[in-house]
């Protein structure tokens, strides 16, 4: 088996791989592989002359810490039926990291079709999506006056959600820098190949302080995102879904983990359900660990032992002392905690903290240095297209 990245001429084969892996329509197809698929962020297996697997690494810029830092998504893993279960995967994925740490890439995500399948390469889940299920009669209306516009979206549309979206997301963590080339993609996807539309909230002086991205499917609508600026906003843009009672029943609305805005949204009992939805892995410790250190007090050190199976390079002791890492090959018993790779991600994404990571049984040692080093976030990863 040949382990490569993929060249303009394999396209074809790749282009069939998805199409035998994946339930998509051939307009879909034809879509993604002229506006997303580029063979450069794409690493194959080959066999006998022939691709038998692929995965694409595609890159973007997440927030981590406040920091902006280089991600590699991975996304459309696929294998020919009649070659599964010879490994392509397991001899995919590392080269995938290989491919990640050469261009700098220090974290990767994907959504998973199956979490315990990723975990074994050092992913842990660092997202849930609080899901709001609420029949449109019981969705309070809206007092606030706010106007509705939906339908042709324009460029200054464009830039007024990129605006909303950068304050939705201020104080939140994990969530992915869009460029325009990602809004084009996103509403692209959306609207030509879902049937979906953007609906904005207006206020008294023609400002766009909201927008709601949707998907009517029969009698149901399900709301990708939902993005504002304030809390008004956000309350009518939910009492917009009430306005569209003669086209639908129900609705569902993505929400981040922690948000507590049920109660002004629904007048009735209603499902609300947690689920998830993301997984990361660090690809570079150090360099992670980096954006924690200045954390640790002046003249203090804190030492971790970290465990890598797939990058071993990640294998060792970190000292963090005076804002700088220092590594030590070996994994320290001496050090202040241990712990894997997948439980150093969910520390440093803030999806858990050490002493829930200690109570688990995955960190060893002294949690307590720690607690002001890893805090607990609110995380936001909502790919979209993806």
């Amino acid at each position: 088996m040949i382990l490569r990245t993929a060249v303009r001429e394999d396209t074809d084969q790749i282009k069939n791989i998805w199409k035998c892996c994946f339930d998509d329509s051939d307009s879909f197809l034809s879509w993604n592989f002229s506006k997303n698929y580029s063979h450069l962020n794409t690493v194959v297996a080959e066999e006998n002359g022939k691709i038998i697997s692929n995965l694409q690494i595609i890159p973007y810029t997440v927030y981590i810490n406040k920091t902006p830092v280089s991600m590699g998504y991975i996304s459309g893993a696929a294998t020919l039926p009649e070659h599964r279960y010879k490994g392509c995967m397991n001899a995919l994925i590392p080269y995938a990291f290989e491919q990640m740490l050469r261009r700098g890439q220090k974290i990767s995500m994907l959504i998973p079709f199956s979490y315990e399948f990723y975990e074994k390469y050092g992913f842990k889940l660092c997202y849930n999506f609080r899901n709001y299920n609420l029949n449109i009669s019981d969705i309070l209306p809206d007092a606030s006056g706010y106007r509705y516009r939906r339908g042709n979206i324009t460029p200054d549309d464009i830039q007024a959600m990129d605006s909303i979206y950068k304050q939705f997301t201020t104080g939140k963590n994990a969530f992915v820098l869009r460029d325009a080339h990602n809004w084009h993609l996103i509403l692209e996807d959306l609207i030509f190949n879902d049937g979906g539309d953007v609906c904005f909230c207006v206020d008294a002086n023609g400002n766009r302080t909201g927008y709601m991205m949707y998907i009517k499917d029969d009698r149901h609508i399900k709301v990708s995102e939902l993005a504002y600026t304030d809390s008004e906003s956000q309350r009518a843009l939910s009492a917009f879904v009430k306005t569209m009672y003669s086209e639908a029943d129900c609705v569902s609305i993505n929400a981040t983990q922690n948000d507590m805005s049920f109660d002004s949204l629904c007048s009735n009992r209603a499902e609300i359900s947690v689920i998830p939805f993301a997984m990361a892995r660090i690809t570079d410790v150090s360099y992670i660990l980096s954006l924690f250190a200045r954390r640790v007090p002046s003249g203090e050190s804190v030492s971790i032992g970290v465990e890598d199976n797939y990058i071993l390079q990640n294998n060792g002791t970190y000292i963090i002392k005076d804002g700088i890492i220092r590594k030590k090959d070996g994994f320290a018993a001496e050090s202040t905690a241990q712990t894997d790779i997948q439980t150093l991600t969910q520390l440093a994404m803030g999806y858990i903290t050490p002493k829930q990571a200690w109570l688990d049984g995955t960190l060893c040692g002294d949690f307590s240095p720690l607690e002001n080093i890893f805090l607990s976030n609110e995380n936001y990863i909502n790919m979209l297209f993806n």
